[in-house]
């Protein structure tokens, strides 16, 4: 789907007014990293990004070279998928804690979605993505980064945990019920509507991997036998 030019929003903005799962790139395919923001939460960029980041907003803020360049220089190293991605690294992961080997309740899976074509958006209406905008300085594609529960092996025998429907690592079955679920969040991207209606909406997307917990049934037959006794005194 093809937006026409847009003379009434500066490229600039583009970036500015999205979410950091959601990113306008001229690049062909999204970039090989997480969006910066994750990267951020994550541990996974040097000390100085903070300042590369501020040295990169303001040469796009003072310059002169028009939106083309100062669109460039938002978007340079961070969403060219053919460069290196600058002032990364992984910082040192505490892999064993007090009791042994850290791990996830629940396995999750990230990755940048580039033929997203649908969404819902918060009035719960099919709505259309646009996957590439026509713009006065060439066309941007919209690409979506999302987190969801990793799926089942098929091929694997046996009880399965910590994927998407099956119970949650480190949880006692005796008092509890736990399930992995993928869980949404909004964000605004440019979309249109069955009118053929173009504009920024609110969408559902992706974006974690949750231990769902509930008390088991004996555990409820337990507590409700308790109450009882308690009432009869």
């Amino acid at each position: 789907h093809v937006l026409g030019v847009m003379h009434w929003l500066p490229l600039v903005l583009l970036l500015l007014d999205a979410h950091p799962r959601v990113l306008f790139s001229p690049a062909l395919s999204p970039p090989k990293h997480p969006p910066l923001l994750l990267m951020l939460e994550l541990g996974l960029l040097a000390d100085d990004v903070e300042d590369e980041e501020s040295h990169m907003m303001d040469a796009a803020t003072s310059g002169h070279g028009g939106d083309k360049e100062a669109y460039r220089n938002l978007l340079l190293g961070l969403s060219d998928s053919d460069g290196p991605v600058p002032g990364v690294r992984r910082k040192r992961q505490a892999v064993h804690s007090a009791q042994g080997m850290e791990r996830s309740v629940c396995e999750a899976e990230s990755g940048w979605v580039t033929n997203k074509k649908t969404a819902v958006d918060f009035r719960s209406n099919t709505v259309t993505i646009l996957q590439e905008i026509q713009t006065q300085t060439g066309p941007l594609k919209q690409y979506f980064y999302e987190t969801k529960c990793r799926k089942p092996d098929s091929n694997r025998k046996g009880e399965v945990q910590a994927v998407e429907g099956a119970s949650c690592l480190g949880v006692d079955k005796k008092h509890w019920m736990s399930r992995c679920e993928t869980k949404q969040s909004y964000v605004r991207a440019l979309t249109s509507d069955e009118n053929k209606r173009i504009g920024w909406r609110w969408i559902r997307i992706d974006s974690s991997c949750v231990c769902v917990l509930l008390p088991s049934t004996g555990n409820q037959v337990r507590h409700r036998a308790h109450n009882r006794s308690k009432v009869s005194r």
